[in-house]
């Protein structure tokens, strides 16, 4: 997937990308990010093959920074009958965010990532908005004594869940919100 939100975006980048690139991806990725006036950027895994770090090198690709991500298979549990389901804490209570919803979880998760200035508002907003209308994704809220707390985020491809969005108000924390969510 090729995202470009414009300049300063942290999320401009080729992202999913195989363990091998050829010349004609990597043409491709270039000419996508030009024809917006943007740098290329890739997003690559830890397992990305040894020629594929070669060409990104041979066209001045550099590290920029690292995540760890971690895996392991979960069993597959019952279907969920509701989002309180979820629940996993006797005084956090989940909900699922529906449009109706969205606005709050936006506040919640600028609030809870300390977002400071408008314009960083304004690229938080962004991102919350793509990820929750994105195929296979779900957002939520955490719910401590009536007042959200929290939230974070689901999204299903392909049976691999990834986890994200996630935010808690600096006066909930540590008190189990994302163990919960």
């Amino acid at each position: 997937v090729l995202v470009a939100l414009g300049p300063g975006r942290y999320v401009n980048r080729a992202i999913g990308v195989g363990p091998d690139l050829d010349d004609g991806d990597l043409d491709a990725v270039e000419g996508f990010f030009a024809n917006r006036g943007l740098p290329p950027s890739v997003q690559l895994s830890s397992w990305v093959s040894e020629q594929t770090l070669a060409r990104l090198s041979s066209r001045r690709y550099r590290p920029q920074w690292f995540r760890s991500v971690f895996a392991r298979a979960l069993p597959i549990p019952a279907p969920l009958t509701q989002a309180n389901d979820l629940n996993r804490s006797e005084h956090i209570g989940i909900v699922a965010v529906g449009d109706e919803e969205l606005e709050l979880w936006l506040d919640v998760f600028a609030e809870g990532n300390e977002v400071a200035t408008a314009e960083d508002r304004m690229i938080s907003d962004e991102y919350g908005r793509g990820a929750h209308c994105a195929v296979g994704a779900a957002d939520y809220l955490a719910v401590i004594d009536g007042r959200t707390g929290g939230c974070g985020s689901l999204q299903v491809a392909s049976d691999v869940a990834l986890l994200g969005g996630a935010a808690t108000w600096p006066a909930h924390r540590g008190q189990g919100v994302q163990g919960a969510l």
